[in-house]
């Protein structure tokens, strides 16, 4: 969540700094929008990924765990 907060952040500085650079002053207002979006949305996807990441977690602690084999099983 913190990278997804601090990625939005980053894009509301850098973007329309980028795009006054490539076309001017469109670029510049293109790069506000999308900053904006990104400061909104990035924060939600990292929470969201944060969710994926739980869940996946307990998945795999409720898995039946993998036996490991004895690679000197046939000397006893």
């Amino acid at each position: 969540m913190a990278q997804g907060l601090w990625d939005g952040i980053e894009g509301v500085v850098s973007r329309p700094l980028n795009g006054a650079r490539t076309t001017g002053i469109a670029g510049f207002c293109t790069g506000i929008a999308t900053g904006a979006v990104g400061l909104l949305t990035r924060p939600v996807a990292g929470v969201l990924d944060g969710f994926g990441n739980t869940a996946e977690f307990y998945s795999k602690l409720l898995q039946e765990p993998e036996r490991i084999s004895n690679a000197h099983e046939d000397y006893l």
